[in-house]
């Protein structure tokens, strides 16, 4: 099953909630839109599009070494 693939950024939680406050007046102007919560907030580096299992696997190997300890996979 194919997983939507990026690398991102984390944003810190004060930084989150609070672009979440400054976002909430416009909640009422875009009613189509689809709002994520502030522990969703990320800053995209680079869209790799969908992958397969082992093609995650492999990337995930590959970039442990470059980010070491600051490194996550998450799949949501």
């Amino acid at each position: 099953m194919p997983v939507r693939c990026f690398l991102a950024l984390e944003v810190p939680e004060p930084v989150r909630e609070d672009i979440g406050r400054r976002l909430e007046s416009l909640r009422g102007d875009f009613p189509p839109a689809r709002w994520v919560p502030p522990s969703n907030y990320h800053l995209t580096l680079l869209f790799l599009g969908e992958l397969g299992a082992s093609q995650v696997e492999r990337l995930g190997a590959k970039l442990a070494p470059v980010f070491g300890a600051a490194s996550t996979m998450r799949v949501s």
